[in-house]
């Protein structure tokens, strides 16, 4: 399976934890360093049409992205503690009630139960009521590889 991974706002991307629990998998990664600050969708819009992945993995703000990408391209997403509804992160790439209205069921929403960034309430506020969602407790905003993987054999299982 080809995975596109899309870090957070002011990550330095893939950490090597957590491409061990990918490899663990046997997954193909893409994983590009981002600046979300510099960037247009089209940039996004171009990963998928290179790579063209089988799954879309995103933190936080490339949680945010994945999304969008999921919608617009009707593509399975695991969402880590995603930036739906986020103001700062709305400032930089807007997401219109168009790519909402298009959710789908392949996308799986995971929250770490003590997030002080991402609100699950804000998420499902955008979203609506009707997600798929996990919540890892004892978890921040910070996912270890330890709750990729979780969030993995949990997706994994919820597709089958």
């Amino acid at each position: 399976m080809k995975i596109l991974y899309l870090h957070g706002l002011d990550s330095l991307g893939l950490t090597s934890e957590k491409q061990e629990v990918f490899e663990k998998f046997e997954f193909e990664v893409i994983a590009p360093i981002i600046n979300y600050r510099e960037k247009e969708p089209v940039f996004f819009e171009s990963l998928i049409n290179k790579h063209n992945p089988d799954l879309l993995i995103g933190s936080s703000m490339g949680g945010r992205m994945a999304y969008w990408l999921s919608n617009k391209y009707t593509l399975p997403a695991i969402l880590l503690n995603p930036a739906i509804g986020h103001e700062l992160c709305e400032q930089i790439i807007p997401i219109t009630n168009y790519e909402k209205e298009k959710s789908h069921s392949k996308q799986l929403f995971v929250f770490g139960e003590n997030d002080e960034i991402v609100k699950m309430s804000e998420v499902i506020e955008f979203t609506g009521p009707a997600i798929h969602c996990i919540t890892l407790e004892e978890t921040a905003h910070q996912l270890s590889a330890d709750d990729l993987e979780t969030a993995l054999f949990y997706y994994l299982d919820f597709i089958n």
